[in-house]
Order: structure tokens, then sequence, then C-alpha cells
């Protein structure tokens, strides 16, 4: 039973941001498809440098540094490692931005991410609850990727 609970918990959450991963992210789209909030993606800027640098050894230990940053800001029910350095939140409350600039402070604040000159790339959109998640996650997608032309630490809201 303990070995079950243990290969469960495996399966459902990144060993190293202790974050839930993609599995659980598809189950809590299925059902809160048409919730209404703010929808973030959030990528590392400088990662793959990092990793072919410095060793994939201090690539795990900025994504476990990233993790933590994550959950002393948002609930860690609704943030998702999704693939490599990628993850993915829900956030239904109005202080967002707030948010978002705390964890961009602490970002900037970490010895390991400032060490490695990693950056937050972060692409958000505020959904209506008659949008599904997954069209939702393509326009903060979007976003993100404006984020990066703008290069470290930046965010930026998908426009229509």
């Amino acid at each position: 039973m303990v070995f079950q609970k243990k290969l469960t918990k495996a399966l459902k959450y990144d060993q190293l941001t202790n974050l839930p991963n993609r599995y659980l992210f598809n189950e809590f789209c299925k059902k809160n498809d048409f919730i209404k909030g703010a929808v973030i993606v959030i990528d590392l800027d400088n990662f793959k440098k990092t990793n072919d640098k410095y060793g994939h050894s201090k690539g795990d230990s900025v994504l476990s540094e990233v993790g933590k940053l994550l959950l002393d800001v948002f609930p860690r029910e609704n943030t998702f490692r999704i693939s490599g350095d990628e993850f993915y939140l829900y956030y239904g409350d109005n202080d967002l931005l707030e948010r978002l600039e705390k964890l961009i402070y602490l970002g900037k604040n970490s010895n390991i991410i400032t060490k490695y000159n990693i950056s937050f790339s972060i692409g958000y959109y505020i959904k209506n609850n008659d949008e599904s998640l997954e069209l939702s996650f393509e326009k903060a997608d979007i976003a993100m990727y404006d984020a990066k032309k703008i290069n470290g630490f930046s965010i930026m809201q998908y426009k229509k």
C-alpha cells in the first residue's frame, strides 16, 4: 500500500519541483474547463544554456528553485510543471499582477537564479467562463513568446 501511494505520487507530481505534472494539469482542465480567471505560462530564459554549460545537475537545481519560488507565490494545486522549463498556472483572485511582480522579485533575488543568468518570461490571459482552458493557455503561450522578445523577467498580457 505504501509503495502504491509513492508510485501514484510519482506519476502525478514532478520529482524536481514537487509540483503537479501534465497528468494533473490535464485532469484540472477536464474538471474546470469553463471557469474564469487568469491562465499563466512561464518559461525560463537561458535555461538550455545553463544545462549545456554547467550540466543537468545545475539545471535541476534551477528547476527546483523555480518550483520553490512558484509555491511561495501561488497555490500548489493550480501550479504545474508541464515540461522542461515550462510552467502553467491558473489563478482566480484579483491580485494577479502583485503576485507576478512578487515572483519576479523573488527570482531576481535568488542566488541560484541569478548565478546562472536565468530569468522568467511570463505570459498571461484573463479568460471568461465561456472559453476553454485549452484555448486560454494557447493565448497565454502567445503572450509568453511576446514577453521573451523583451528579454529578462518580463510579463506580457495577451491582447486580442
